[in-house]
């Protein structure tokens, strides 16, 4: 006979016997429910360290067919535990319990404004393996959080003024929705900071920078900067135009070509140089 047989013949009367009402705790010992029905098994340590209960069903916010929110407790968690009608054979787990040795993943938070009160700020579901999202509600700094345990990061970030949404890889390489009042912009920035594509609303530009040289597409103008050198290649013909003036400065120059050269004005052409050579 198990020690919940026994507690069925001591509770009570005959007419009651069997019967246990109100709540208990009990230690999961089992959640794998071969009809995947999803229900556990519990002992109570109160009564034996070795007995279990029957299979139990488990309280959840939602529940039907195929669907529904699916948090089966852990072997070895703490739960709260209740029986139908009272009857021990009928055992329901009305939710999780943490205790001094299983802390919750967040504590309260000195209040900003009166430090002598403590504020629930952040809402968080983490998974054994630190999976993590969280709801967090401080003030002027609200965003929500959907972290991997690799640390790669999803955030929807509410702060004031300041609203983003932000992907984040474990490495540091960064896609960034900037919703700053008159400063929105699109961002992707590699690990190192230095490589980046930015599309920047408020000046209708694309800007493309890396750590050697910047390209920056822009309405009222093209610029692009290098460290080294530049070339353009063409297999066909590279045409360039300008209504105004087209200027090059460099402290050398060559311009070189395998068949002939035309070059045509409308006023006047002017060539100045120390020495003018033509052959």
């Amino acid at each position: 006979m198990t020690s919940i047989d026994l507690l069925t013949n001591l509770l009570g009367p005959p007419e009651i016997r069997g019967r246990f009402y109100g709540v208990t705790m009990g230690i999961v010992t089992n959640n794998g429910d071969e009809e995947n029905l999803g229900r556990v098994k519990v002992k109570f340590p109160w009564l034996s360290d070795s007995d279990e209960s029957y299979w139990a069903r488990v309280l959840t916010p939602m529940a039907g067919n195929d669907r529904g929110i699916y948090f089966l407790p852990e072997v070895n968690d703490e739960v709260l535990v209740a029986f139908e009608q009272g009857d021990i054979n009928f055992p329901y787990i009305l939710g999780g319990l943490w205790n001094g040795k299983d802390k919750p993943p967040e504590s309260p938070e000195k209040d900003k404004e009166d430090s002598k009160k403590k504020t629930i700020n952040k809402r968080t579901i983490k998974s054994r393996s630190g999976h993590i999202i969280r709801l967090d509600d401080t003030k002027d700094e609200e965003k929500v959080e959907v972290i991997s345990h690799k640390k790669h990061t999803i955030r929807l970030d509410d702060t004031k003024d300041k609203g983003k949404i932000e992907v984040i890889a474990q490495s540091g390489h960064t896609i960034r929705l900037d919703d700053t009042k008159d400063k929105e912009k699109i961002e992707v920035i590699d690990k190192t900071g230095k490589n980046s594509i930015i599309i920047n609303t408020k000046e209708n530009s694309i800007t493309i920078e890396s750590k050697e040289g910047k390209l920056k597409l822009g309405g009222k103008g093209i610029e692009i900067i290098s460290e080294e050198d530049i070339k353009i290649t063409a297999k066909n013909n590279l045409d360039m135009k300008t209504d105004k003036s087209l200027k090059v400065n460099a402290n050398g120059s060559k311009i070189e070509t395998k068949q002939g050269m035309h070059f045509k004005a409308s006023k006047d052409v002017k060539i100045t140089g120390n020495t003018v050579s033509i052959n």
